[in-house]
Formats: C-alpha cells, sequence, structure tokens
C-alpha cells in the first residue's frame, strides 16, 4: 500500500454496516485512519460523491458499475485481511435439494480456494 495523504477526503457508509468496519480496520491495521468527510446509508449515494468528486471511497466490487467511465476502480488485494461470511436458513424451513445443492457447491469452491 502505498503512503496515503492524512487529509483525503473520504465517502463511507454509515457504521450501520459491516463494510466501513471491515475497511476501518485494515486501514488502521496499516497505521491509516481515514478522515470521513461524510458517512452515507446507500452505495449508489457513495458512488454519486466521488463522482463529483468530493473524495474518495471504498466499496465492495459488485456495487461498481464497470462501464462507468468517470469512476477508477482500484482493486487491493491483501490475503492478510480476510472477510467472514456465513449462510442463513429459516430453522423451520425445510431445505429445499436446490438450496442444499447450492450450499454444497459454495463449500466446495470455498474449500478449493
Amino acid at each position: 500500500m502505498t503512503a496515503l495523504d492524512e487529509n483525503i477526503p473520504f465517502i463511507g457508509l454509515t457504521n450501520q454496516y459491516s463494510f466501513p468496519q471491515l475497511t476501518d480496520n485494515i486501514l488502521q491495521a496499516t497505521g491509516f485512519s481515514p478522515y470521513y468527510q461524510v458517512e452515507v446509508e446507500e452505495a449508489t449515494a457513495i458512488l454519486q460523491l466521488v463522482k463529483k468528486g468530493h473524495g474518495v471511497a471504498f466499496t465492495p466490487e459488485t456495487s461498481m458499475n464497470i462501464y462507468d467511465h468517470q469512476v477508477k476502480h482500484l482493486k487491493i488485494e491483501n490475503k492478510d485481511f480476510t472477510r467472514t461470511i456465513g449462510f442463513l436458513k429459516h430453522k423451520y424451513m425445510y431445505p429445499t435439494k436446490i438450496s442444499q445443492a447450492f450450499i454444497k457447491k459454495s463449500q466446495a469452491y470455498f474449500d478449493n480456494l
């Protein structure tokens, strides 16, 4: 990671989401504390503010429109930082064959990483 200017205005999601907690932990582990100029409740608002030049932001790759040339998306790869995900299911619902197959396929995928 290159040196970051302490005065870069960041745009982020409010702390009711786990994503800003994840990114803040990663940054703080590198010795950097982001200065949030604004915190919003929707990822689409973040992208609009970045497009207007109000700051920079971390966003999940899935929230990006790769065909939008007004925003430069940089991918960060660091195997020292991980994110835990899980499956949720209703405890009283009978698991369907398709949901069981999806879970099995997903487990195999992550086991092979």
